[in-house]
């Protein structure tokens, strides 16, 4: 795509073209184009090729250039292109470098890394659908260690959940089937960006498999709980007050316990002279904290949600993970920064968020 200084040089050309001249415009993203470059065009919108089209291409390439290619590879070659005439015959390009001889299956899935896909992304969505999210980012990580293309990887998975979708015999329910699939779909946009490729899939499994532990403890009930305790314990000290003492300069001495051991017990702090509470219950602050994380950086939210509250004490609000690279990325500055601000607003105290790495 043309930057804005080109496309204006162009304009003018195309405002006084040369008698001899026709000019020929393609792209594939016409919405990135000008206004006052289409006005001035006229347009001409090409179908996208069929499987026959693209397969009688290719056949051209391999006759013209005597290859030896299997049929079975001629159709992997099709799917990998995505109906392009220019990226099938790329692929096929890159297999004739890869191996002298016959190109078969085999060849196109050692040199793209896609042997034994379709099985894997049945045992992924089978595990995804049992709401197992241990085991599914184990077989995750055990594809990312394999060397998988997670591009093409995501690209199975979405074809699989859309011919679920469209001949409606699933393992899942009609509404997870379409929010899994959403899911998957903005996924594929954030491969590009991510540091590691097969985040945004593990970002997509943390999500869904946690939705309905996050539903069925919403942020909500962490906010009313803090509510009805401080109403509460204005009560108590409103009662301590109108309490009659014979004793006028004896002083209540009510201390505060500022140090929570068990995430679903009780925090309590005294600040400034006013006494606050919480009902920490470890699944409504975790929902809480999720919630406020998310207006942040969903990325970090995502990840978060895999991660278990272990403690909360000290000033310190502590989180277990299994896997190193959640670890790594909670622990960037930025990212810790975050956690740090919005614990220690939902717990009305200056808290640090500590992530440790464990093997349970």
């Amino acid at each position: 795509m043309l930057t804005t200084d080109a496309f204006s040089a162009l304009l003018k050309t195309l405002e006084e073209p040369p008698s001899h001249a026709v000019f020929i415009l393609c792209t594939t993203e016409v919405e990135k184009v000008p206004g006052t470059i289409v006005s001035r065009t006229f347009h001409v919108q090409f179908k996208k090729p069929t499987k026959d089209e693209i397969l009688h291409s290719i056949l051209r390439i391999v006759q013209g250039e005597k290859l030896d290619v299997e049929k079975e590879a001629l159709d992997q070659i099709f799917k990998f292109s995505e109906g392009s005439f220019r990226d099938a015959a790329k692929i096929l390009e890159e297999l004739v470098i890869a191996r002298k001889g016959k190109i078969t299956v085999e060849v196109l899935e050692t040199t793209f890394k896609t042997a034994g896909m379709e099985h894997e992304v049945d045992k992924l969505l089978e595990t995804v659908a049992q709401k197992n999210l241990k085991e599914a980012l184990k077989i995750i990580d055990e594809l990312s260690q394999k060397g998988t293309d997670f591009k093409i990887l995501t690209e199975r998975i979405a074809q699989g959940l859309h011919e679920m979708l469209l001949s409606g015999s699933s393992e899942f329910q009609a509404r997870e089937l379409r929010e899994l699939l959403n899911l998957v779909n903005n996924s594929y946009r954030d491969i590009k960006f991510s540091v590691l490729p097969q985040i945004p899939l593990e970002l997509v499994v943390v999500e869904f498999c946690l939705k309905q532990r996050t539903e069925d403890s919403p942020a909500d009930s962490f906010q009313s709980g803090s509510r009805t305790n401080e109403i509460r314990r204005e009560k108590q000290n409103t009662d301590i007050r109108s309490q009659k003492t014979e004793d006028k300069t004896q002083k209540i001495d009510k201390t505060p316990s500022s140090v929570l051991r068990d995430p679903s017990s009780i925090i309590s702090h005294q600040s400034s002279g006013n006494m606050f509470s919480a009902n920490a219950k470890s699944d409504n602050f975790m929902a809480a904290l999720i919630d406020a994380v998310k207006k942040d950086n969903h990325s970090i939210a995502g990840i978060l949600r895999g991660c278990r509250l272990t403690e909360i004490a000290d000033g310190r609000v502590q989180f277990e993970t299994k896997y190193k690279f959640h670890k790594d990325k909670l622990s960037e500055a930025k990212a810790n920064s975050v956690l740090d601000m919005r614990a220690s607003e939902i717990l009305k105290e200056k808290v640090r968020v500590v992530v440790n790495l464990t093997d349970k």
